[in-house]
């Protein structure tokens, strides 16, 4: 369960996108911990407090947040993101 900690640091959507695409990375390379965030955007200051937020965090972990803070930044287009919200793909017959 995400605890929310991306939530109210202004964060815009490119800005967690790429935390996402970091933690992705770090997944990817087979790193237990997140150690860089991409630097294509945003706000220093509001990257910083979200870096100091999630530092030595796994990729699962920044992950969750990032899929949460989406999703309050707008409910709307993530609501796939919610918490709890799994989508099944099983048809009943």
């Amino acid at each position: 369960m995400a605890c929310g900690i991306l939530v109210g640091l202004l964060l815009t959507e490119d800005e967690l996108l790429a935390m996402r695409d970091a933690a992705l990375s770090a997944f990817n390379e087979g790193g237990r911990h997140v150690t860089a965030l991409a630097h294509g955007s945003g706000n220093g200051v509001q990257r910083s407090k979200a870096w100091d937020s999630i530092e030595g965090f796994s990729p699962q972990d920044v992950l969750r947040e990032v899929k949460y803070a989406l999703w309050k930044l707008d409910p709307e287009k993530w609501r796939d993101c919610a918490p709890g919200w799994k989508k099944s793909y099983a048809r009943i017959v």
